[in-house]
């Protein structure tokens, strides 16, 4: 799953709409996307990248 990409989408339409599209597609919660959301938006890439990427 490219979460990058799920958070820019969630940039540009944050509607309660998408996220409900995003979260049936991906198989996430509304409360895990918000959160990917607030790192993209805190700066926090580690967390956006997962915990393999350091490997």
């Amino acid at each position: 799953m490219d979460k990058v990409y799920i958070v820019m989408v969630l940039v540009t339409d944050d509607s309660d709409a998408t996220k409900e599209k995003i979260a049936k597609k991906y198989d996430v919660s509304h409360d895990q996307l918000d959160t990917w959301k607030k790192d993209y938006l805190d700066g926090n890439w580690f967390a956006l990248m997962g915990a393999d990427f350091a490997s």
